[in-house]
């Protein structure tokens, strides 16, 4: 499966619009995070938007993850 990299520069948050937006994050992109082989891009992205308090989840995503 070919993976894609994830450019998303800290800097850019507000240049883009990005800066009052939330992020629903999918289960596969949780797990993949969690991985010590994860995608380091990734990792920067959701720590970052966690840090800024711009991601959500719903129960059925919080039940996948248990």
């Amino acid at each position: 499966m070919p993976t894609t990299s994830l450019t998303f520069p800290s800097k850019s948050w507000k240049s883009c619009g990005m800066a009052d937006k939330k992020f629903l994050v999918d289960t596969s992109a949780w797990i993949l995070s969690f991985k010590t082989t994860g995608q380091e891009g990734l990792k920067t992205l959701l720590k970052e938007a966690i840090e800024r308090d711009r991601v959500v989840t719903t129960p059925v995503i919080a039940l996948e993850l248990l």
